[in-house]
C-alpha cells in the first residue's frame, strides 16, 4: 500500500470516529475536520515509521505527502461535487464547512479518493523499509 493511500485510510478512520465543521478539532480531540484528519494521519504514520516523509536539507519534514493526499481528496471532491470553481487543497476547509455537509458525505468522498489513489498510484511510491525510502 502506498503512502498516500495509507494517509487517506487513516484520515478516514479519524473522520469516522468523529467529524466537525468550522474548526480543526473539537476541544476534547474526539472530532476532526477533513484537513486535520489528513495532517494527523500523516504525522502518526510518519512517527510510527509506516511512511517516510520527505525531508529538506535541514532535516525538516516537507508538506508534500499530506498535500498529495489532500489533492487526491480534492480530485474526489471535484468529481463528486462539481461546481463552477474547482476546489484546491487549500480550500478543503471551505468544502468541509459548507452548510448542510454531512459526515457521510465526507466519508464517501474519502472512500472515492482512496479507491482512485489505489488505482492511480504505483505501489513503489510507498515507503519500503528494505530500501530506506
Amino acid at each position: 500500500m502506498n503512502a498516500i493511500v495509507k494517509i487517506l485510510k487513516r484520515a478516514r478512520e479519524k473522520v469516522a470516529k468523529g467529524w466537525i465543521q468550522h474548526r480543526g478539532m473539537s476541544p476534547d480531540g474526539e472530532k476532526v475536520c477533513a484537513v486535520m484528519a489528513i495532517n494527523m494521519a500523516f504525522t502518526e504514520l510518519a512517527n510510527a515509521g509506516q511512511i517516510n516523509p520527505t525531508r529538506d536539507a535541514n532535516g525538516y519534514r516537507t508538506p508534500e505527502m499530506p498535500e498529495a493526499a489532500g489533492e487526491q481528496l480534492m480530485s474526489a471532491i471535484n468529481e463528486r461535487f462539481p461546481l463552477d470553481k474547482q476546489f484546491t487543497w487549500g480550500s478543503v476547509p471551505f468544502w468541509n464547512d459548507v452548510p448542510g455537509r454531512t459526515q457521510d458525505e465526507v466519508l464517501d468522498t474519502f472512500d472515492h479518493a482512496i479507491k482512485a489513489a489505489e488505482a492511480a498510484l504505483p505501489e513503489d511510491l510507498g515507503y519500503d523499509p528494505a530500501l530506506g525510502y
